[in-house]
């Protein structure tokens, strides 16, 4: 009877035990998307899902399976070069949600030129220069503080990636480099490669395994244009032209089906408005409202018009803060290729670039680096420098022309002392002219109460 009782309460212990155990929840597992160990491939075997730009041994720019220098038993992906660099690219199906990344990393060394490791466009690029690391977010580069780049050893690198919250860690030998780090495209909405670019001798990489927990989600706050310069990490649209109405703006952006699109004044208010003016925002949400993303919009503050343009054939025309000009009639920009180079106004002094003086007067300006001086026809400038040189006299003026991204500036009031033309200043037009004076009194009366009404 006693055995019987034993025997009941095991078989009773047994069954609440396997109840407790089917009661707890079983969590799911990421699914691995990348699994790279290359112990499977042959020596020499380019690896499945991997594109190389150059695969060329005679050349010495090539990418294989090679041996573990540290260990002969094991096989890693090899990438080399004697001189340009080598990139090797890991494609794999989009991903978004949660990512986790991990791979194995062996660098020569290398001081001047650059390793590229583990890039992720649109995310994040890191690199190596000058024995330290940096961290490229698209803009600029920022320097890991206090890593030195470890070579000729396996280093354990490992990235968690969140596309919840739009953030990055990355973490080397178990130690924390970059934590939550925004993304530089904050639109992105998945990723399908990373890379890595061979600057000197041999990269050696191996283990790369990539996870992923969740599915992709639509961002519906992306936007893009061909028309407008719009910047999604600082939510800023810009070079906007003059007299933009708000419909002719709104098609000539690039949006997502369904977003919810209001345009809205400085302090909220709906915009009711015909025309896209300063200071005004691009509000962006997702149709549930659990997206939502406000843009700053910078519309061209100037640009001649027709009656300035028809007075004003022997004249150049700025507007302040904007790259826009007109110089004898014909629109111009200084320079298309840089929007922070426009006629500007500092310490209530106004600078013009130094180009389209030249442009007008149809001589070239001289650049010579050994002295940091340009020359425009009879005149010389020294870079930062009040010095002005004409017809071989020197002389000290007021202020000092001003060397910005290459393109020299120069005060408005030097421009009657050194070139002999007058200078008519309005609100944000300047106006150089050949002459002293327009040809006519109610023309110019005309002209300054359109920029005035129109421009200021």
């Amino acid at each position: 009877m006693r055995k019987v009782i034993k025997l009941l309460n095991v078989i009773l212990c047994a069954s609440v035990f396997c109840t407790l155990i089917a009661a707890v929840p079983v969590l799911a597992q990421p699914d691995v998307i990348v699994n790279d160990t290359f112990d499977n491939y042959e020596i020499d075997d380019v690896p499945d899902g991997w594109e190389f730009s150059h695969d060329s041994k005679e050349e010495g720019m090539w990418a294989r399976v090679v041996e573990d220098p540290d260990n002969p038993e094991n096989k890693v992906l090899g990438i080399a070069t004697i001189g340009p660099l080598v990139k090797g690219i890991r494609h794999f199906d989009p991903i978004g949600g949660e990512i986790h990344i991990k791979f194995k990393l062996r660098l020569a060394y290398l001081y001047n030129d650059c390793h590229y490791i583990g890039m992720l466009d649109d995310l994040t690029r890191i690199l190596t220069y000058q024995n330290g690391w940096n961290l490229w977010d698209g803009e600029e580069q920022h320097v890991l503080p206090n890593i030195s780049v470890e070579y000729d050893k396996w280093l354990d690198m490992e990235y968690n990636i969140r596309f919840s919250d739009k953030t990055f860690d990355i973490i080397c030998d178990g130690v924390t480099w970059v934590e939550n780090y925004r993304f530089k495209n904050p639109d992105l909405e998945h990723i399908d490669n990373m890379y890595f670019r061979n600057g000197a001798e041999m990269m050696y990489i191996d283990d790369v395994i990539i996870t992923n927990d969740g599915d992709i989600k639509t961002m519906y706050t992306k936007v893009t244009s061909s028309a407008y310069k719009i910047n999604a990490m600082y939510q800023t649209i810009k070079n906007i032209p003059f007299e933009t109405t708000v419909d002719e703006f709104l098609s000539n952006l690039d949006l997502v089906d369904g977003v919810v699109v209001e345009i809205q004044n400085p302090d909220g208010t709906p915009y009711e408005g015909r025309f896209i003016v300063k200071n005004l925002k691009l509000v962006l949400k997702s149709p549930e409202g659990d997206q939502e993303k406000v843009y700053s919009i910078h519309s061209r503050p100037w640009m001649a018009s027709l009656l300035t343009v028809a007075y004003c054939k022997d004249a150049i025309i700025f507007g302040l803060d904007s790259r826009d000009a007109v110089i004898r009639g014909n629109k111009a920009y200084f320079r298309a290729d840089d929007e922070s180079l426009t006629a500007y106004k500092e310490d209530e002094t106004i600078y013009v670039p130094l180009r389209a003086i030249g442009e007008f007067k149809g001589v070239p300006v001289e650049w010579n680096g050994e002295e940091a001086s340009v020359t425009l026809d009879n005149v010389k400038l020294y870079q930062n420098d009040s010095a002005v040189t004409k017809d071989g006299v020197s002389q000290n003026l007021a202020g000092h022309c001003v060397n910005k991204n290459g393109t020299i500036f120069i005060p408005t009031y030097w421009i009657s002392d050194m070139f002999g033309f007058s200078v008519l200043i309005n609100g944000n037009t300047v106006i150089i002219k050949e002459n002293t004076a327009f040809t006519d009194s109610r023309i110019e009366k005309l002209v300054l109460q359109e920029i005035a009404e129109r421009y200021n």
